[in-house]
């Protein structure tokens, strides 16, 4: 898979799971959060790389304390077959999210959301 290809079925895949793709930017997409004190906005990116590296990082960003807690990351190598990079993209959105959903002021939020819809509250 060509790298223009590979970069619009990444792109496809991260719609899939809820990012929305952005334009002219260095960030591929951007995917917003409701927490407890307001939305926050994670965004992921695609590196670059030279013709010989045999792989690409696709790795997000979500600070929260003044540091970045989205370590997920997940190497995609340039001769994957389409079914492997959608694995892959699927990997990184569900590593993506945990990660958020593990921050203080996102549990709060979805700790609320169970107590609204009378679901027993979490530990």
């Amino acid at each position: 898979m060509n790298a223009p290809s590979r970069r619009e079925a990444v792109c496809a895949l991260l719609r899939q799971h809820g990012w929305a793709l952005e334009e002219g930017g260095t960030a591929l997409a951007t995917k917003v959060y409701p927490t407890a004190v307001r939305p926050k906005e994670a965004q992921v990116y695609l590196s670059r790389s030279r013709d010989d590296d045999l792989n690409q990082m696709l790795s997000g960003q979500y600070y929260n304390e003044g540091r970045n807690i989205m370590s997920a990351g997940v190497l995609l190598p340039k001769a994957a077959a389409a079914a492997d990079v959608e694995r892959l993209v699927a990997q990184f959105a569900r590593e993506a999210d945990a990660a958020v959903d593990a921050s203080y002021a996102r549990g709060i939020w979805l700790r609320d959301q169970r107590v609204a819809a009378g679901l027993p509250r979490l530990a």
